[in-house]
């Protein structure tokens, strides 16, 4: 039985292979070290994310038309 008013999660955590991960910071190291000084860093992180989260749908659904009548179909 779900718990009265629970809080909806506002993100999914998921799990990458450890050489993924490697990848990832290697590549994204400088950002962290940048944000001990920049005070818009989060809001420029999260604006990327984004864009990159945009754009890899763009293609996706460009990729895989069909994926679009799979997700038109979700509430």
């Amino acid at each position: 039985m779900p718990r009265p008013h629970a809080r909806r999660r506002e993100t999914e955590t998921i799990f990458v292979p450890h050489e993924y991960m490697q990848f990832a910071d290697a590549r994204t190291d400088a950002i962290v070290r940048r944000c001990c000084r920049d005070a818009n860093i989060v809001e420029s992180v999260q604006r990327s994310c984004y864009l990159q989260g945009l754009w890899d749908g763009v293609q996706v659904a460009l990729a895989h038309p069909e994926i679009l009548d799979v997700l038109r179909e979700k509430p």
